[in-house]
């Protein structure tokens, strides 16, 4: 609990040249957390030097989780590269533990590939309630994720060496 707050370990990686650090946050069900955390942190293992998790935001049917992959590459180019491939990992993973892919943090650009995966059957009611409110797209066009069917995954998340 002392240093429960202390944020620095994260900050030193990050000021360094090829530092490598993100938060990057989930949530699922009580009976099924511990199996995706323990999944999520072995999958993420061969690209941080440290991947650190704690849960938060509990509620009688789940909890989020967070998790902290740290590591260190060549350079900055190299990094952001590793960055894509930690957040795909991390996405596809809670996916296939049927984790949704954030909790309260919003979907954000990062997570934009996977939201139809992760809305499943709820995209087609999103889409519907979307153009009834928006049926000129102007609200912040493309930055929902659900207009189109499905986004594309950055190819530089394949090519990392």
């Amino acid at each position: 609990m002392a240093r429960r707050f202390d944020f620095s370990s994260v900050e030193n990686v990050l000021g360094t040249p090829g530092g490598v650090a993100e938060t990057i946050e989930i949530s699922h069900f009580w009976d099924q957390i511990l199996d995706t955390y323990a999944a999520m942190k072995l999958a993420l293992t061969p690209f941080a030097t440290k991947v650190l998790g704690h849960f938060s935001h509990v509620y009688p049917q789940g909890t989020s989780l967070y998790l902290i992959p740290l590591g260190q590459v060549a350079d900055d180019a190299a990094a952001e590269v590793r960055l894509l491939r930690i957040w795909d990992t991390a996405m596809r993973t809670a996916l296939e533990h049927g984790a949704a892919i954030s909790h309260h943090h919003g979907v954000g650009l990062a997570r934009l590939p996977y939201l139809a995966q992760g809305l499943g059957s709820a995209l087609p009611v999103l889409q519907r309630v979307t153009a009834a409110l928006d049926p000129g797209g102007v609200m912040n066009p493309g930055k929902l994720g659900h207009q189109q069917a499905r986004r594309s995954i950055p190819a530089a998340i394949r090519e990392e060496k």
